[in-house]
Protein backbone atom coordinates (compact mmCIF):
# COMPACT_ATOMS: atom_id res chain seq x y z
CA UNK A 1 0.00 0.00 0.00
CA UNK A 2 2.60 2.43 0.88
CA UNK A 3 4.73 1.58 -2.47
CA UNK A 4 1.40 2.65 -4.38
CA UNK A 5 0.71 5.73 -2.60
CA UNK A 6 4.56 6.58 -3.40
CA UNK A 7 3.71 5.69 -7.30
CA UNK A 8 0.52 8.34 -7.00
CA UNK A 9 2.72 10.84 -5.32
CA UNK A 10 5.51 10.34 -7.79
CA UNK A 11 2.57 10.54 -11.00
CA UNK A 12 0.87 13.61 -9.39
CA UNK A 13 4.14 15.54 -9.23
CA UNK A 14 5.03 14.75 -12.91
CA UNK A 15 2.08 15.39 -14.40
CA UNK A 16 1.88 19.38 -13.73
CA UNK A 17 5.63 19.39 -14.75
CA UNK A 18 4.00 17.98 -18.08
CA UNK A 19 1.36 20.52 -18.28
CA UNK A 20 3.70 23.24 -18.07
CA UNK A 21 5.78 22.05 -20.64
CA UNK A 22 3.29 22.70 -23.27
CA UNK A 23 4.51 25.83 -25.20
CA UNK A 24 2.97 29.14 -24.21
CA UNK A 25 1.28 29.77 -27.35
CA UNK A 26 -0.72 27.06 -27.25
CA UNK A 27 -4.08 29.32 -26.68
CA UNK A 28 -3.21 31.41 -29.70
CA UNK A 29 -3.05 28.13 -31.28
CA UNK A 30 -6.33 26.57 -30.55
CA UNK A 31 -8.01 30.07 -30.87
CA UNK A 32 -6.52 30.21 -34.61
CA UNK A 33 -8.24 26.15 -35.37
CA UNK A 34 -11.51 27.50 -34.26
CA UNK A 35 -11.29 30.15 -36.42
CA UNK A 36 -10.32 28.32 -39.22
CA UNK A 37 -13.13 25.98 -38.57
CA UNK A 38 -15.98 29.27 -38.79
CA UNK A 39 -14.34 29.94 -41.87
CA UNK A 40 -12.56 32.99 -40.50
CA UNK A 41 -9.58 32.32 -42.90
CA UNK A 42 -7.57 35.55 -42.66
CA UNK A 43 -8.05 35.75 -39.04
CA UNK A 44 -6.61 32.44 -38.58
CA UNK A 45 -3.69 33.00 -40.47
CA UNK A 46 -3.08 35.41 -38.85
CA UNK A 47 -2.82 33.71 -35.60
CA UNK A 48 -1.37 30.91 -37.26
CA UNK A 49 1.59 33.23 -38.39
CA UNK A 50 2.14 34.80 -34.96
CA UNK A 51 2.25 30.86 -33.60
CA UNK A 52 5.10 30.20 -36.30
CA UNK A 53 7.29 33.26 -35.24
CA UNK A 54 6.64 32.15 -31.48
CA UNK A 55 7.62 28.68 -31.98
CA UNK A 56 10.86 29.98 -34.05
CA UNK A 57 11.80 32.09 -31.50
CA UNK A 58 12.07 28.93 -28.76
CA UNK A 59 13.24 26.36 -30.88
CA UNK A 60 9.73 24.50 -31.04
CA UNK A 61 8.70 24.98 -34.69
CA UNK A 62 7.58 22.36 -36.63
CA UNK A 63 6.22 22.36 -40.55
CA UNK A 64 2.75 21.31 -39.57
CA UNK A 65 2.62 25.20 -38.79
CA UNK A 66 2.99 25.95 -42.56
CA UNK A 67 0.40 23.16 -43.40
CA UNK A 68 -2.20 25.53 -41.84
CA UNK A 69 -0.96 28.36 -42.58
CA UNK A 70 -1.56 26.85 -46.43
CA UNK A 71 -4.85 25.78 -45.73
CA UNK A 72 -5.58 29.34 -44.62
CA UNK A 73 -4.56 31.23 -48.01
CA UNK A 74 -6.36 28.27 -49.49
CA UNK A 75 -9.22 29.63 -47.88
CA UNK A 76 -8.87 33.15 -48.62
CA UNK A 77 -8.36 32.30 -52.85
CA UNK A 78 -5.24 33.32 -52.35
CA UNK A 79 -3.64 30.02 -54.20
CA UNK A 80 -0.16 31.17 -54.95
CA UNK A 81 0.31 31.96 -51.06
CA UNK A 82 -1.34 28.35 -50.13
CA UNK A 83 0.82 26.34 -52.67
CA UNK A 84 4.33 28.08 -51.21
CA UNK A 85 3.35 26.98 -47.96
CA UNK A 86 2.23 23.53 -48.72
CA UNK A 87 5.23 23.25 -50.55
CA UNK A 88 7.50 24.39 -47.18
CA UNK A 89 5.47 21.69 -45.61
CA UNK A 90 6.62 18.79 -47.73
CA UNK A 91 9.92 19.98 -47.47
CA UNK A 92 10.06 18.89 -43.92
CA UNK A 93 12.59 15.93 -43.30
CA UNK A 94 10.11 14.05 -41.00
CA UNK A 95 6.09 14.22 -40.79
CA UNK A 96 3.50 13.74 -37.94
CA UNK A 97 1.92 10.19 -37.93
CA UNK A 98 -1.17 11.27 -37.73
CA UNK A 99 -0.74 14.22 -40.20
CA UNK A 100 -0.84 14.85 -43.98
CA UNK A 101 0.63 12.67 -45.84
CA UNK A 102 3.39 13.83 -48.47
CA UNK A 103 1.96 12.31 -51.35
CA UNK A 104 -1.17 13.80 -50.48
CA UNK A 105 -0.12 17.16 -50.47
CA UNK A 106 1.65 16.84 -53.37
CA UNK A 107 -1.29 15.99 -55.14
CA UNK A 108 -3.27 19.10 -53.61
CA UNK A 109 -0.17 21.35 -54.95
CA UNK A 110 -0.75 20.17 -58.72
CA UNK A 111 -4.25 20.62 -58.03
CA UNK A 112 -4.15 23.94 -57.00
CA UNK A 113 -1.52 24.85 -59.97
CA UNK A 114 -4.23 23.69 -62.28
CA UNK A 115 -7.00 25.76 -60.43
CA UNK A 116 -5.04 28.76 -60.91
CA UNK A 117 -5.01 28.35 -64.52
CA UNK A 118 -8.29 28.36 -64.78
CA UNK A 119 -11.16 31.44 -64.07
CA UNK A 120 -13.96 30.31 -61.61
CA UNK A 121 -16.42 32.07 -62.84
CA UNK A 122 -16.22 32.47 -66.75
CA UNK A 123 -18.39 35.49 -66.37
CA UNK A 124 -16.34 37.36 -64.93
CA UNK A 125 -12.29 38.64 -65.39
CA UNK A 126 -9.81 37.48 -63.13
CA UNK A 127 -9.45 41.13 -62.13
CA UNK A 128 -12.83 41.83 -61.28
CA UNK A 129 -12.90 39.03 -58.99
CA UNK A 130 -10.00 40.06 -57.42
CA UNK A 131 -11.33 43.70 -56.96
CA UNK A 132 -14.53 42.41 -55.04
CA UNK A 133 -11.91 40.60 -52.74
CA UNK A 134 -9.95 44.19 -52.11
CA UNK A 135 -13.50 45.32 -50.92
CA UNK A 136 -14.32 42.87 -48.78
CA UNK A 137 -11.06 42.77 -47.50
CA UNK A 138 -10.98 46.33 -46.90
CA UNK A 139 -14.02 46.48 -44.96
CA UNK A 140 -13.52 43.80 -42.69
CA UNK A 141 -9.90 45.22 -42.21
CA UNK A 142 -11.60 48.60 -41.05
CA UNK A 143 -13.65 46.50 -38.79
CA UNK A 144 -10.40 45.07 -37.08
CA UNK A 145 -9.06 48.51 -37.33
CA UNK A 146 -11.46 49.77 -35.36
CA UNK A 147 -12.20 47.33 -32.86
CA UNK A 148 -7.96 47.54 -31.99
CA UNK A 149 -7.65 43.84 -33.34
CA UNK A 150 -4.06 45.56 -35.37
CA UNK A 151 -2.39 42.18 -35.55
CA UNK A 152 -5.62 40.73 -37.41
CA UNK A 153 -6.47 44.27 -39.73
CA UNK A 154 -2.52 44.33 -40.58
CA UNK A 155 -2.46 40.57 -42.15
CA UNK A 156 -6.37 41.87 -44.12
CA UNK A 157 -4.43 45.07 -45.03
CA UNK A 158 -1.03 43.32 -46.57
CA UNK A 159 -3.38 41.22 -48.45
CA UNK A 160 -5.22 43.80 -49.74
CA UNK A 161 -1.70 45.24 -51.02
CA UNK A 162 -0.66 42.26 -52.39
CA UNK A 163 -4.17 41.77 -54.70
CA UNK A 164 -4.16 46.24 -55.31
CA UNK A 165 -0.40 45.23 -56.76
CA UNK A 166 -1.59 42.44 -58.58
CA UNK A 167 -4.18 44.22 -60.36
CA UNK A 168 -2.28 47.78 -60.40
CA UNK A 169 -5.17 49.09 -58.44
CA UNK A 170 -2.59 50.19 -55.65
CA UNK A 171 -3.72 52.78 -53.59
CA UNK A 172 -1.34 55.03 -51.08
CA UNK A 173 -4.04 54.77 -48.43
CA UNK A 174 -3.31 51.22 -47.70
CA UNK A 175 -0.18 52.34 -46.64
CA UNK A 176 -1.51 54.72 -44.21
CA UNK A 177 -4.08 52.15 -42.69
CA UNK A 178 -0.53 49.47 -42.39
CA UNK A 179 1.28 52.29 -40.42
CA UNK A 180 -1.97 52.67 -38.05
CA UNK A 181 -1.67 49.32 -37.52
CA UNK A 182 2.31 49.16 -37.02
CA UNK A 183 1.73 52.07 -34.44
CA UNK A 184 -1.56 50.17 -32.66
CA UNK A 185 1.16 47.21 -31.93
CA UNK A 186 3.80 49.82 -30.74
CA UNK A 187 6.34 48.75 -33.64
CA UNK A 188 6.82 52.82 -33.92
CA UNK A 189 9.76 52.72 -36.66
CA UNK A 190 7.59 49.97 -38.98
CA UNK A 191 4.97 52.44 -38.45
CA UNK A 192 7.17 55.76 -39.08
CA UNK A 193 8.10 53.96 -42.49
CA UNK A 194 4.42 53.57 -43.69
CA UNK A 195 3.61 57.07 -43.02
CA UNK A 196 6.40 58.47 -44.48
CA UNK A 197 5.92 56.46 -47.50
CA UNK A 198 2.49 58.20 -47.11
CA UNK A 199 3.89 61.92 -46.89
CA UNK A 200 5.42 61.26 -49.79
CA UNK A 201 3.37 60.52 -52.38
CA UNK A 202 2.10 62.36 -55.17
CA UNK A 203 -1.54 62.47 -54.65
CA UNK A 204 -3.88 62.59 -51.13
CA UNK A 205 -7.54 62.13 -52.29
CA UNK A 206 -9.97 64.83 -50.42
CA UNK A 207 -11.31 62.09 -48.26
CA UNK A 208 -7.80 61.19 -47.08
CA UNK A 209 -6.13 62.72 -43.96
CA UNK A 210 -3.70 64.96 -45.15
CA UNK A 211 -0.06 65.17 -45.45
CA UNK A 212 0.44 67.78 -42.58
CA UNK A 213 -2.29 65.57 -40.45
CA UNK A 214 0.29 62.87 -40.46
CA UNK A 215 3.46 64.37 -40.63
CA UNK A 216 2.37 65.58 -37.15
CA UNK A 217 1.16 62.36 -35.76
CA UNK A 218 5.26 61.18 -36.56
CA UNK A 219 6.37 63.86 -34.90
CA UNK A 220 4.22 62.66 -31.98
CA UNK A 221 5.33 59.12 -32.47
CA UNK A 222 8.68 60.14 -32.27
CA UNK A 223 7.83 61.82 -28.62
CA UNK A 224 6.94 59.14 -27.58
CA UNK A 225 9.95 56.83 -28.65
CA UNK A 226 12.15 59.26 -27.26
CA UNK A 227 10.06 59.40 -24.00
CA UNK A 228 10.70 55.22 -24.26
CA UNK A 229 13.96 55.36 -24.33
CA UNK A 230 14.51 57.97 -21.41
CA UNK A 231 12.08 55.45 -19.25
CA UNK A 232 14.05 52.39 -20.24
CA UNK A 233 17.68 53.81 -20.02
CA UNK A 234 16.08 55.05 -16.22
CA UNK A 235 15.33 51.85 -15.49
CA UNK A 236 18.62 50.31 -16.62
CA UNK A 237 20.41 53.52 -14.32
CA UNK A 238 17.77 52.39 -11.59
CA UNK A 239 18.69 48.77 -11.96
CA UNK A 240 22.34 49.57 -11.70
CA UNK A 241 21.70 52.45 -8.48
CA UNK A 242 20.13 49.57 -7.23
CA UNK A 243 22.63 47.52 -7.67
CA UNK A 244 25.61 49.98 -6.24
CA UNK A 245 23.19 50.59 -3.24
CA UNK A 246 23.82 46.82 -2.69
CA UNK A 247 27.41 46.14 -2.78
CA UNK A 248 27.90 49.81 -0.87
CA UNK A 249 26.04 47.78 1.86
CA UNK A 250 27.82 44.71 1.42
CA UNK A 251 31.05 46.18 1.12
CA UNK A 252 30.15 48.02 4.50
CA UNK A 253 29.02 45.56 6.63
CA UNK A 254 32.18 43.17 5.13
CA UNK A 255 34.47 45.79 6.31
CA UNK A 256 33.22 46.09 9.76
CA UNK A 257 33.02 42.65 10.17
CA UNK A 258 36.73 41.99 9.58
CA UNK A 259 37.67 45.36 11.61
CA UNK A 260 35.64 43.56 14.71
CA UNK A 261 37.26 40.40 14.18
CA UNK A 262 40.97 42.16 14.15
CA UNK A 263 41.33 40.95 10.53
CA UNK A 264 42.90 44.31 9.28
CA UNK A 265 44.03 43.85 5.80
CA UNK A 266 40.71 42.53 4.57
CA UNK A 267 38.93 45.01 6.76
CA UNK A 268 40.67 47.55 4.36
CA UNK A 269 40.40 45.95 1.34
CA UNK A 270 36.95 46.18 1.91
CA UNK A 271 36.84 50.21 3.12
CA UNK A 272 38.61 50.55 0.25
CA UNK A 273 36.27 48.98 -2.22
CA UNK A 274 33.78 50.88 -0.25
CA UNK A 275 35.39 54.67 -1.04
CA UNK A 276 35.84 53.93 -4.36
CA UNK A 277 31.95 52.43 -5.10
CA UNK A 278 30.53 55.94 -2.84
CA UNK A 279 33.19 58.13 -4.81
CA UNK A 280 31.65 57.34 -8.23
CA UNK A 281 28.11 57.24 -6.47
CA UNK A 282 28.86 60.76 -5.71
CA UNK A 283 28.36 59.26 -1.67
CA UNK A 284 31.64 59.72 -0.85
CA UNK A 285 32.16 59.41 3.46
CA UNK A 286 35.41 61.10 4.75
CA UNK A 287 35.01 58.76 7.78
CA UNK A 288 35.90 55.54 4.96
CA UNK A 289 39.73 57.14 5.24
CA UNK A 290 39.74 57.57 8.68
CA UNK A 291 39.54 53.66 9.14
CA UNK A 292 41.82 52.75 6.30
CA UNK A 293 43.98 55.17 8.55
CA UNK A 294 43.00 53.07 11.34
CA UNK A 295 43.61 49.70 9.74
CA UNK A 296 47.42 50.84 8.75
CA UNK A 297 47.82 51.88 12.30
CA UNK A 298 47.09 49.05 14.16
CA UNK A 299 49.23 46.93 11.72
CA UNK A 300 52.21 49.86 12.39
CA UNK A 301 52.21 50.99 8.89
CA UNK A 302 52.27 54.71 9.98
CA UNK A 303 53.47 56.38 6.59
CA UNK A 304 50.18 54.95 5.30
CA UNK A 305 48.26 55.77 8.13
CA UNK A 306 48.99 59.07 8.39
CA UNK A 307 48.29 59.69 4.63
CA UNK A 308 44.72 58.32 5.09
CA UNK A 309 44.58 60.47 8.11
CA UNK A 310 45.03 63.73 6.59
CA UNK A 311 43.08 62.74 3.27
CA UNK A 312 40.13 62.19 5.98
CA UNK A 313 41.08 66.02 7.88
CA UNK A 314 41.26 67.43 4.51
CA UNK A 315 37.24 66.48 3.48
CA UNK A 316 35.71 65.54 6.66
CA UNK A 317 32.40 67.90 7.18
CA UNK A 318 32.02 70.18 9.87
CA UNK A 319 30.06 67.52 11.99
CA UNK A 320 32.10 64.29 11.17
CA UNK A 321 33.72 62.79 14.22
CA UNK A 322 36.67 62.14 15.24
CA UNK A 323 37.27 65.68 16.15
CA UNK A 324 40.62 66.98 14.44
CA UNK A 325 42.03 67.98 16.97
CA UNK A 326 42.39 64.15 18.31
CA UNK A 327 43.06 63.05 14.48
CA UNK A 328 46.28 65.71 14.60
CA UNK A 329 47.53 64.53 17.90
CA UNK A 330 47.46 60.97 16.49
CA UNK A 331 49.21 62.08 13.38
CA UNK A 332 52.03 64.08 15.59
CA UNK A 333 52.24 61.32 17.75
CA UNK A 334 53.11 58.75 14.66
CA UNK A 335 55.36 61.65 13.17
CA UNK A 336 57.44 62.03 16.28
CA UNK A 337 57.89 57.93 16.90
CA UNK A 338 59.00 57.89 12.90
CA UNK A 339 61.48 60.40 13.07
CA UNK A 340 62.55 59.24 16.52
CA UNK A 341 63.16 55.91 14.69
CA UNK A 342 65.08 57.59 12.05
CA UNK A 343 67.04 59.21 14.72
CA UNK A 344 71.11 57.74 15.93
CA UNK A 345 70.17 59.13 19.28
CA UNK A 346 67.13 56.58 19.73
CA UNK A 347 69.52 53.70 20.00
CA UNK A 348 67.56 51.82 17.41
CA UNK A 349 69.16 51.98 13.99
CA UNK A 350 68.70 48.34 12.68
CA UNK A 351 64.90 48.01 10.83
CA UNK A 352 65.70 44.17 11.72
CA UNK A 353 65.81 44.52 15.47
CA UNK A 354 63.00 45.60 17.56
CA UNK A 355 62.01 48.65 18.98
CA UNK A 356 64.07 49.98 21.37
CA UNK A 357 66.35 47.50 21.47
CA UNK A 358 70.27 48.14 21.08
CA UNK A 359 72.57 45.37 21.10
CA UNK A 360 70.16 43.31 23.18
CA UNK A 361 69.62 45.95 26.07
CA UNK A 362 66.40 47.97 26.10
CA UNK A 363 66.28 51.91 25.63
CA UNK A 364 63.69 54.25 26.52
CA UNK A 365 61.85 56.08 24.27
CA UNK A 366 60.06 59.43 25.19
CA UNK A 367 58.28 60.10 21.88
CA UNK A 368 56.04 56.33 22.44
CA UNK A 369 52.62 57.47 20.46
CA UNK A 370 50.49 54.89 23.07
CA UNK A 371 49.17 52.05 22.85
CA UNK A 372 46.38 50.46 21.12
CA UNK A 373 46.58 50.78 16.83
CA UNK A 374 50.15 52.33 16.32
CA UNK A 375 53.50 52.23 18.38
CA UNK A 376 53.67 50.80 21.18
CA UNK A 377 57.23 52.15 21.70
CA UNK A 378 60.02 50.83 22.15
CA UNK A 379 60.80 48.19 25.37
CA UNK A 380 58.04 46.72 26.95
CA UNK A 381 54.88 48.83 28.09
CA UNK A 382 54.83 49.87 31.74
CA UNK A 383 52.97 47.00 33.56
CA UNK A 384 49.74 49.02 35.58
CA UNK A 385 49.40 45.53 37.47
CA UNK A 386 53.03 45.73 38.88
CA UNK A 387 51.74 48.25 42.57
CA UNK A 388 51.78 45.60 44.96
CA UNK A 389 49.68 47.97 46.95
CA UNK A 390 47.00 48.24 44.31
CA UNK A 391 43.79 46.70 44.12
CA UNK A 392 44.80 44.50 41.44
CA UNK A 393 46.60 42.17 43.69
CA UNK A 394 43.57 41.42 45.96
CA UNK A 395 42.08 37.99 45.43
CA UNK A 396 38.76 39.00 45.67
CA UNK A 397 39.20 42.03 42.80
CA UNK A 398 39.97 38.98 40.36
CA UNK A 399 36.66 37.07 41.53
CA UNK A 400 34.35 39.92 40.97
CA UNK A 401 35.58 40.55 37.38
CA UNK A 402 35.31 36.53 36.61
CA UNK A 403 31.86 36.90 37.84
CA UNK A 404 31.03 40.27 35.76
CA UNK A 405 32.96 38.57 32.50
CA UNK A 406 30.49 35.65 33.16
CA UNK A 407 27.08 37.37 33.93
CA UNK A 408 27.88 39.96 30.93
CA UNK A 409 28.13 36.73 28.38
CA UNK A 410 25.28 35.39 29.47
CA UNK A 411 23.46 38.67 28.26
CA UNK A 412 25.08 38.82 25.11
CA UNK A 413 24.32 35.08 24.25
CA UNK A 414 20.60 36.62 24.78
CA UNK A 415 20.88 39.28 22.98
CA UNK A 416 22.33 37.10 19.99
CA UNK A 417 24.03 40.41 18.65
CA UNK A 418 26.65 40.86 17.48
CA UNK A 419 28.34 44.47 18.27
CA UNK A 420 31.27 44.49 17.09
CA UNK A 421 30.34 43.91 13.48
CA UNK A 422 28.07 47.16 13.85
CA UNK A 423 30.40 49.07 15.54
CA UNK A 424 33.96 48.06 14.55
CA UNK A 425 36.69 49.02 17.41
CA UNK A 426 34.42 48.08 20.37
CA UNK A 427 36.04 45.27 20.56
CA UNK A 428 39.40 45.85 20.08
CA UNK A 429 41.92 48.56 21.38
CA UNK A 430 41.31 51.94 19.69
CA UNK A 431 44.24 54.40 19.09
CA UNK A 432 45.41 56.26 21.48
CA UNK A 433 43.38 59.95 21.75
CA UNK A 434 40.62 58.92 19.74
CA UNK A 435 37.25 57.50 19.38
CA UNK A 436 35.76 55.04 17.20
CA UNK A 437 32.71 55.92 15.44
CA UNK A 438 30.37 53.97 13.80
CA UNK A 439 30.35 53.45 10.06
Amino acid sequence: MKAKVIIFGLILSIVPSMVSAAPFYMKIYQNAKTKFTQNKFTEARSLFIQVKEFAKEDGTYQHMIDFRIAQCYEGEGNLEKAVAHYEIYIGAEKFPAKGPHKADVEKKIADLKVKMKKTVNPNESLKTQLLKQIMEKSRKGDELLASGDYRTALEYFREISRLMRRTKTYKTIITLKIGKCYEGLKKYPLAIRYYDNYIKTATVEPDWPSKSEISARVKIIKSIQEKERLKNDITRMNTTSRNDFVNLERYRKLANRYFGRGNYTSARNYFTKFKALSMKMNRYEPRVDWYIAVTYDYQQKYTEAIKHYNIYLKNRGPSDNPAPSDVKDRIKSLKDYNTNQNTPDSGNNDPNKPDGVVGGTTTPNNSDPGTGPGPTGPGNPSDPFSSDGSLFTKWYFYVGVAVAVVVVGVVLNDLQTDSSAMNPGFAKAKPAGLTLIRF
